[in-house]
C-alpha cells in the first residue's frame, strides 16, 4: 500500500514544483515588464527634462536678448540727446551681462569718456583692457590711456603709452606726440626733456612721409589737421624761442607754413617774435 501511494503521489509533487516554477518565470516576466517601464518612464522624464531646460533656456536668451537691444536703444537715444551719463549707464548695464562682445562695450566706453574728457574715468577703463594681451597693441586704447595719463599729468605713464603705439605702427604722429610731451616736461623742470625732445624733432624731420601723414592739433579749445612736418617745424620754433634764438625760430615757423599756409599757431608765433 505504501509503494503504490507513493507512486501515485510522484505526480502530485511533480505539479507542485512546475507550479512554483511557473509562477518564478511569471514573476521573472512580470519584473522585467516592470523593469522596462521603469526604463521607460526614466527615459521619458529625463527627456521632459530636458525639454524644460529647453524651453527655460531659451526663455533665458530670449530675455537676455529684449535686454540688450533695450539697453542699445538707451544707448543710442543717450548720445542723441548728449546725455552722456545715461550712455554710460546702458555701457554698464552691457559690459555686466558678459556678452561675447562686452569687450567692444568696454572699448567704447572708453572713448566715450575721452571724448567727454573725462581723463580719469577714460584712462581706468583703457588701462583694465590693455593689461588683456589680446589688446596690448591696441592703439586707439594706448592713446586714450597716453593722451588720458598727460591730461591728469602722468608723463611717464603717458610717454611709455606713445613710445608703445610708435613701435606698434611706426606711424610718425606717435613721435610728435613724444616730441610735444618731452616739451611740456621742461616746462615742470625736467632738465633732460628738452634736449631729448629736440632730438626727437630732428629725428622726425629726416623722416619720409611728413608732409602726407597728418596730425591733430588742439589749441584753445580748438583744433586742426596738418601735415606731422607743419606741427614738427612749429614746436622746433617754440624750443629755438626758449633758447632766444629768434631768426631760427622765424625760419622754423616759415618752414610750418610752408606745409601749411593756413595753421594757425605758427601765424600766431611769428606775431610774438615780431621785432625781436
Amino acid at each position: 500500500m505504501l509503494a503504490r501511494e507513493t507512486k501515485l503521489s510522484e505526480p502530485f509533487f511533480l505539479k507542485i514544483i512546475c507550479a512554483i516554477a511557473q509562477q518564478i518565470l511569471l514573476s521573472a516576466g512580470i519584473f522585467r515588464r516592470m523593469r522596462n517601464n521603469m526604463k521607460n518612464i526614466i527615459s521619458t522624464l529625463t527627456l521632459v527634462v530636458v525639454a524644460l531646460g529647453i524651453f527655460f533656456g531659451g526663455c533665458s536668451q530670449y530675455d537676455q536678448q529684449k535686454e540688450v537691444q533695450r539697453y542699445q536703444e538707451v544707448f543710442r537715444n543717450s548720445l542723441r540727446y548728449g546725455d552722456g551719463n545715461a550712455a554710460a549707464t546702458a555701457l554698464y548695464h552691457l559690459i555686466e551681462m558678459d556678452l561675447p562682445d562686452s569687450l567692444s562695450y568696454k572699448d567704447t566706453l572708453a572713448a566715450l569718456y575721452f571724448d567727454a574728457q573725462m581723463w580719469a574715468n577714460a584712462l581706468l577703463v583703457a588701462e583694465e583692457m590693455l593689461q588683456d594681451e589680446a589688446n596690448a597693441q591696441d592703439t586707439s586704447l594706448l592713446i586714450i590711456a597716453g593722451t588720458s595719463s598727460e591730461k591728469v599729468g602722468r608723463f611717464n605713464e603717458a610717454l611709455g603709452y606713445y613710445q608703445r603705439s610708435y613701435v606698434a605702427t611706426k606711424k610718425l604722429n606717435y613721435l610728435y606726440l613724444q616730441a610735444t610731451l618731452h616739451y611740456r616736461m621742461a616746462a615742470q623742470g625736467d632738465t633732460t626733456a628738452l634736449a631729448t625732445g629736440g632730438a626727437i624733432i630732428n629725428r622726425i624731420l629726416g623722416e619720409e612721409g611728413t608732409d602726407t601723414e597728418i596730425v591733430k592739433i588742439l589749441f584753445e579749445g580748438n583744433s586742426q589737421f596738418v601735415p606731422v612736418a607743419a606741427a614738427t617745424w612749429n614746436l622746433k620754433g617754440i624750443l629755438l624761442i626758449q633758447q632766444s634764438k629768434f631768426a631760427e625760430a622765424r625760419e622754423a615757423f616759415n618752414k610750418s607754413l610752408g606745409y601749411a599756409p593756413d595753421f594757425i599757431l605758427p601765424q600766431n608765433n611769428l606775431k610774438v617774435i615780431e621785432g625781436k
